[in-house]
C-alpha cells in the first residue's frame, strides 16, 4: 500500500503541474517566476511531457509489479508483455481468462509504455512520436507512431484507473 500512496502522490503532483501549466494565466506567471533561472516556454513544455511520460509509465510498473505480486510462480523480470501476451501469456494460463488479458494490454498499451521506457521517442510541438520494433518475416523495421499529449494524458488516466482497480482488489483480499 505504500507503493500504491508514493504512486497517487507522484500523479498529484503531476496534477498540480498540469493545472498550471493548461491554465494561461497561471502558465505565463510561472513562466515569469522561472525565467530567471533560465526556463524558456519550449522548457515548460518539455517538462509537462516528461512528467506525462513518467506518470504513464509509473501507472504502468506498478501494475505490472501488482499483478506479479498476485499470479504465482511469476519472475519480477516477466515482461508486462508476457504478463498480458494475448493467449500464450502468464495471466491466461494461470487464470479462468475470458479475453481480459486482451482488454487491459489494449487499455495499457504496451508498444506505448516500451517506446517511452526505452527512450525510443521525440517531440514535434504537442505531439510525441514513438518508435517500435517490429518483424515482418525476417525482416525488422522501424515503426513511427504519433501520439499527441492529449491522447498521452487519457491513456495515463485509463492506466491509473487500472493500477488503482488491481491495487484496491489487492487491498481487500489482505483486509487492509
Amino acid at each position: 500500500m505504500l507503493v500504491e500512496k508514493n504512486a497517487d502522490r507522484i500523479l498529484a503532483s503531476f496534477n498540480k503541474f498540469y493545472d498550471v501549466y493548461m491554465d494561461e494565466k497561471k502558465r505565463k506567471r510561472f513562466f515569469e517566476l522561472t525565467r530567471d533561472f533560465g526556463f524558456t516556454e519550449e522548457d515548460l513544455t518539455h517538462l509537462l511531457h516528461t512528467q506525462l511520460m513518467f506518470a504513464f509509465l509509473l501507472n504502468t510498473e506498478a501494475f505490472k509489479n501488482f499483478l506479479t505480486f498476485i499470479l504465482k510462480k511469476v519472475s519480477p523480470k516477466s515482461t508486462l508483455g508476457d504478463l498480458l501476451g494475448g493467449n500464450e501469456g502468464i495471466l491466461v494460463k494461470q487464470t479462468r481468462d475470458n479475453g481480459e488479458a486482451e482488454k487491459i494490454s489494449k487499455r495499457l498499451d504496451i508498444n506505448l509504455r516500451n517506446s517511452l521506457a526505452h527512450f525510443t521517442f521525440r517531440e514535434e510541438g504537442a505531439t510525441i512520436c514513438c518508435y517500435n520494433h517490429s518483424k515482418e518475416g525476417n525482416e525488422w523495421s522501424l515503426k513511427e507512431n504519433k501520439i499527441k499529449s492529449s491522447d498521452l494524458l487519457q491513456k495515463t488516466m485509463e492506466t491509473s484507473l487500472v493500477r488503482a482497480i488491481l491495487a484496491s482488489v489487492i487491498a481487500d483480499w489482505y483486509g487492509l
